[in-house]
């Protein structure tokens, strides 16, 4: 072994130091046994120096030293952030230097962040460095999950003193006061940014097709067998056939999906899309499976992140028919996880 092997070189160690890293180096070709001692007393010093600037880490964190920025507090965040920190390869300069920025300045762009459809994470993540690594670090770190916070939102909230943590009542986060919900998937698979939007309990009604069939027509087996044999999964894009398939009316349509989309504040918006008959777009019922699911928990504003392309999404509630939005809606069918929820993703190609 020789010291070029510890990837130091003259220009950072003069003579002296180059000979006591040859001396080294021969002990260690003579006692090989020396090696585990000499790992063992490096790798005890490491912790402690790392212990050290962790304790650092948590005293500069104080909310009372950030402030505005205090989303370090939630759920017993502050040491965890204070961990992953520590963890990010970069100087000990780095590290101090953005904590004492924590605060005072945001390495987030929220205007393009919040801009409708689909942006790359470039657009609106700073180019610091630092504030790259850490983003990377701790987008769905286990350590910041919580059971009502994914794997963005604690990530996005401790890199701008506009965007904070929601505690409770609408949204995960809030940007400059507005409260935003965040679907983030932190997989490497393309595609698997977004989730299944399961509105609050009771305001959503599972129907299979056995269910549908004895609610339209109850005394008719024939037309129950039929039903069941020709859509045992009903998608929103099959869902106008349907309707032709059985010449429903506009009250037997109503009749059914207030059965299946049931927040009462969009049940006027329900009764409008059954007047269209076999005329109803899918795109209908995409809407009002997001009406449903949004308005059971106040939820308008939405941001789809995806660590694998790199890229995010954001919609209201009116405006989500963007470029780069993907969806997909069982309105009724064998699946009870999925059906009368959207499905929402980002699209690789917008």
């Amino acid at each position: 072994m020789r010291y070029s092997q510890f990837k130091l070189t003259e220009k950072n160690l003069d003579k002296d130091r180059l000979k006591k890293i040859d001396r080294i180096t021969r002990k260690l070709q003579a006692d090989p046994d020396l090696v585990d001692e000499i790992f063992k007393q490096i790798s005890t010093k490491a912790k402690d120096i790392e212990g050290n600037f962790i304790n650092r880490f948590v005293d500069m964190l104080n909310p009372e030293k950030t402030a505005p920025e205090k989303d370090q507090t939630f759920a017993d965040f502050l040491k965890k952030y204070a961990e992953i920190i520590s963890e990010v390869e970069s100087t000990t300069e780095e590290k101090f230097a953005f904590i004492g920025n924590l605060g005072k300045k945001s390495y987030v762009d929220t205007a393009k962040l919040m801009k409708p459809g689909k942006s790359s994470w470039d657009s609106w993540l700073s180019p610091d460095p630092f504030a790259r690594k850490l983003f990377d670090r701790a987008f769905g770190d286990p350590r910041l999950i919580t059971d009502n916070k994914g794997p963005g939102e604690a990530a996005l909230a401790i890199l701008s003193p506009d965007i904070k943590l929601a505690l409770g009542g609408a949204g995960d986060i809030e940007i400059k006061g507005k409260p935003i919900e965040v679907k983030a998937s932190a997989g490497m698979k393309k595609g698997s940014g977004g989730g299944r939007l399961t509105p609050t309990k009771n305001t959503l009604g599972v129907l299979q097709a056995e269910d549908v069939a004895k609610y339209l027509f109850p005394q008719d087996k024939v037309q129950q067998q039929a039903l069941v044999e020709n859509y045992r999964n009903c998608s929103a894009r099959k869902f106008p056939q349907f309707v032709a398939d059985f010449n429903l009316d506009s009250q037997q349509i109503n009749g059914l999906l207030s059965q299946i989309f049931k927040e009462p504040t969009i049940q006027d918006m329900v009764a409008q899309v059954s007047k269209k008959g076999k005329n109803i777009d899918p795109k209908d019922l995409i809407q009002l499976s997001i009406y449903n699911y949004g308005k059971s928990q106040n939820d308008e504003h939405f941001l789809m992140l995806e660590k694998a392309s790199r890229s995010s999404f954001y919609f209201d509630i009116d405006n989500w028919d963007l470029p780069g939005f993907g969806y997909g809606l069982n309105v009724f069918g064998s699946d009870l996880r999925s059906t009368g929820q959207t499905q929402i993703r980002i699209l690789a190609q917008a």
